[in-house]
């Protein structure tokens, strides 16, 4: 069935290929005006290559140890597995900078939001992976 009605809106999800949120905020403004009603940061600086900058996360916490990637797998990257000796009942996940990254970017949208750079019908969007992304990616 062939649908004839106008599209509503548009949904961005995942990383945008721009220097940062102010960047990510005022280009996604200015080409999608009213069809945007949340936005996202775009995922910018080291989170633009999506779960791959968890891998730095998790290479910190003592409670893992970093694994050789398979050689024949489709692609090559490192796996974590709990460290001899680690309990499951003592790991505790440390920031993972998710939050922090909603932060900065939330008081970034809210100065453009305020200066008029963008629309007030904008609301601030918040993008994560599932949490077996990081794990099994």
């Amino acid at each position: 069935m062939v649908n004839h009605q106008s599209p509503r809106g548009v949904h961005l999800n995942g990383s945008v290929p721009l220097a940062n949120a102010d960047e990510v905020f005022r280009v996604a403004s200015s080409i999608l005006g009213d069809c945007l009603y949340r936005i996202p940061d775009g995922e910018t600086g080291v989170r633009t290559n999506w779960i791959g900058w968890q891998i730095d996360v998790l290479a910190r916490n003592s409670s893992f140890e970093m694994i050789s990637p398979d050689p024949n797998a489709y692609a090559s990257l490192p796996h974590f597995r709990m460290r001899p000796g680690a309990s499951t009942g003592d790991y505790v996940f440390d920031q993972l900078g998710y939050a922090d990254a909603a932060l900065s970017s939330y008081a970034v949208f809210s100065q453009l939001k305020q200066a008029g750079v963008l629309p007030t019908q904008y609301r601030f969007q918040v993008s994560l992976p599932t949490p077996l992304a990081p794990v099994t990616a």
